[in-house]
């Protein structure tokens, strides 16, 4: 066997052994402090929001996703979609049960065992909690269409801990601004 299929094999079981150790065990590092909470404002998908310091950015396909890691087993990313939807039909769909788990942006990642529908605002929302068990940690997701834009919030904590303040003060900072002129 060559040395790559060794390295490959060894990484491999490295990765596998890392992600099967609870999150509640492991050093975690504190990215918030030293850094100064501010508001950021993103016009091209119509919202602002407060997070500890700059969020990585990254366009996927249909969404661009916003990521801050508060710990190494705490963060917080936010999708917003490109714009091309309807609220009132999504709206419509959500309040006839429509919506599955297995429909959200994260589908894949996350799948939420507890959605369901909330007022957020004053605007419907699919929002749900959900423990994972084999990460020791718990998901929450949510899905709120405004302005035409459907904006995904999931965040992950510790399964031992209550959600963390620094992830309300995020969700609870969000709101939407008037989109940039094309």
């Amino acid at each position: 066997m060559g040395l790559r299929f060794k390295f490959s094999v060894f990484l491999l079981v490295f990765v596998m052994v890392h992600a099967a150790v609870p999150q509640s065990n492991r050093r975690t590092r504190n990215y918030t402090k030293g850094y100064a909470w501010k508001e950021f404002t993103y016009p091209n998908a119509g919202f602002a929001i407060t997070f500890p310091q700059a969020p990585k950015e990254e366009r996927l396909k249909s969404v661009t996703a916003y990521s801050v890691y508060l710990r190494d087993d705490v963060f917080v990313h936010v999708y917003a979609d490109n714009g091309e939807t309807t609220c009132s039909g999504w709206e419509e769909w959500v309040k006839e049960g429509k919506f599955k788990p297995e429909s959200s942006l994260m589908a894949g990642r996350t799948p939420i065992s507890s959605s369901k529908t909330a007022m957020i605002k004053g605007h419907i929302a699919i929002v749900g909690e959900s423990p994972r068990g084999a990460i020791h940690a718990v998901d929450y997701s949510r899905q709120q269409c405004l302005n035409n834009r459907v904006y995904s919030f999931w965040a992950r904590w510790p399964a031992d801990h209550p959600r963390p303040k620094d992830v309300n003060r995020i969700l609870n900072s969000f709101r939407v601004i008037a989109p940039a002129k094309p």
